[in-house]
């Protein structure tokens, strides 16, 4: 208890100087313990009145989450050495679906029909064929999912969580971390792949500027009847627009694809979810008899309530 604790270490290992002296003093007086100048550790006793509320508090927070019984605990501690709940999360691998903006403000030329032409985001890449020329981004999507199939369990019953065993953890983080060294690499070399697809998006943006230009003039352009006044202000107008496309910052492209992983402990809330348990005998996540035991202690102590 708090006041054994401190008597025992003070008895069996007294300071040795007075900065140590200092310490132990802080520590006990933090929990209402003397330390006498005869070295004597006592119990001092409580000035403060009894606080009801604070009381009635804590016993309705332990009536609502009553502590575990120690002999659940070591249950429950046994399975929690066996399996345990993972979260792997691969982000960037979607690049495909990464948008340019054009300002929200609005475009350097208002004009409604080009508005619509250009609507307000575009993909940064347009080009079909860009993943195949590039495989180093679907070579980490396969990686990433033959390292989930190779170790993880996916759970119908825990959304984006697996199971993983805990006899193969070593395993699974070495895998782990040599597919985060590839994925450090790839993403120095990512910026050198987008530019191409960046040029490509611009490329594209003048050429249907150019078409929208020859079929709808502006009232400026159309101010200049000599063919090269006009070209030259028509040239101007979209070097313009295409400039105001926001591409990503090629700096934050070198953090783009990333791979987490996340572990939590089973719980007794979780041990007590049929779901769960219907789910961990199916996919025999957990022996038959270790279910059954469960399940077991879970009716003993509904039966208690």
């Amino acid at each position: 208890d708090p006041y054994t604790v401190p008597k025992l270490i003070a008895d069996f290992f007294p300071p040795e100087d007075e900065v140590e002296k200092k310490q132990l003093v802080k520590n006990l007086e933090a929990i209402n313990i003397i330390y006498g100048e005869d070295e004597e550790v006592v119990i001092k006793p409580s000035t403060e009145d009894f606080n009801t509320s604070t009381f009635k508090t804590i016993q309705e927070a332990i009536k609502l989450d009553p502590p575990l019984a120690p002999n659940l605990q070591r249950k429950i501690k046994t399975y929690n050495a066996k399996v345990q709940l993972a979260e792997l999360r691969f982000s960037g691998g979607r690049i495909q679906n990464m948008l340019v903006e054009f300002p929200k403000k609005g475009l350097p030329i208002q004009d409604e029909k080009l508005k619509e032409l250009l609507q307000s985001r575009i993909k940064l890449i347009n080009n079909a064929d860009f993943l195949k020329e590039n495989n180093l981004i679907k070579t980490l999507q396969d990686e990433v999912e033959a390292l989930r199939k190779k170790f993880l369990i996916a759970l119908t019953s825990r959304e984006g969580k697996s199971i993983i065993k805990k006899e193969e953890m070593i395993a699974f983080e070495k895998e782990l971390n040599d597919l985060q060294e590839k994925i450090k690499a790839a993403n120095k070399v990512l910026p050198g792949i987008l530019i191409k697809a960046m040029q490509d998006t611009k490329d594209l943006v003048l050429s249907n500027l150019k078409t929208f230009f020859a079929a709808y003039p502006t009232k400026e352009q159309l101010k200049f009847p000599d063919p090269s006044v006009r070209e030259y202000q028509t040239t101007s107008d979209i070097n313009k627009i295409v400039s105001s496309i926001r591409f990503p910052s090629l700096t934050k492209l070198t953090n783009h694809f990333s791979l987490k992983v996340n572990f939590y402990d089973l719980t007794w809330k979780d041990f007590k979810d049929n779901e769960l348990l219907e789910e961990f005998e199916k996919k025999k996540i957990l022996s038959t008899s270790d279910i059954a035991e469960i399940v077991e202690m879970k009716d003993a102590i509904e039966v208690k309530k």
